[in-house]
């Protein structure tokens, strides 16, 4: 958001959408995402955790919005972990990460081995998804 908010005529609508824990798969309440979509004025932005799922996208297009991606670099998302954690007494790792590691190397290397064991992959976006946008095409 602070990136597109530098933008001339940009402005944050201070809206989240999130899709609720209830629904999965496939679902979408529709209603309610329009009605979300409703609230945002011209030259608003919003932000959202939202799956691809090829109705959500339409309706986002056909509501006149378009569709911003941005992916964090792994190296970015991890120190942002670390630092979660370790600022956050109640985080289920804290105390673990904090006790059990002396300092701020050896728990972000910790970090890495604890994500290379869990055999965590990312595929490529182009094969998870038709295309991401009528702008750009699939492959």
């Amino acid at each position: 958001m602070s990136m597109l908010e530098t933008a001339p005529g940009i402005m944050n609508a201070r809206l989240h959408i999130e899709r609720p824990a209830s629904q999965t798969g496939t679902e979408i309440d529709a209603a309610a995402l329009k009605r979300q979509l409703a609230s945002i004025r011209g030259g608003q932005v919003a932000t959202a955790h939202l799956p691809y799922i090829v109705s959500i996208a339409g309706l986002i297009a056909n509501e006149g919005f378009r569709t911003v991606n941005l992916i964090r670099s792994p190296r970015d998302m991890l120190i942002s972990r670390y630092f979660y954690i370790v600022g956050l007494r109640r985080h289920r790792l804290h105390k673990h990460l904090v006790e059990t590691y002396p300092d701020k190397k050896s728990r972000i290397i910790a970090l890495i081995r604890a994500r290379s064991r869990a055999k965590i992959q990312f595929r490529a976006i182009s094969g998870r998804m038709p295309s991401p946008s009528p702008h750009f095409p699939a492959g």
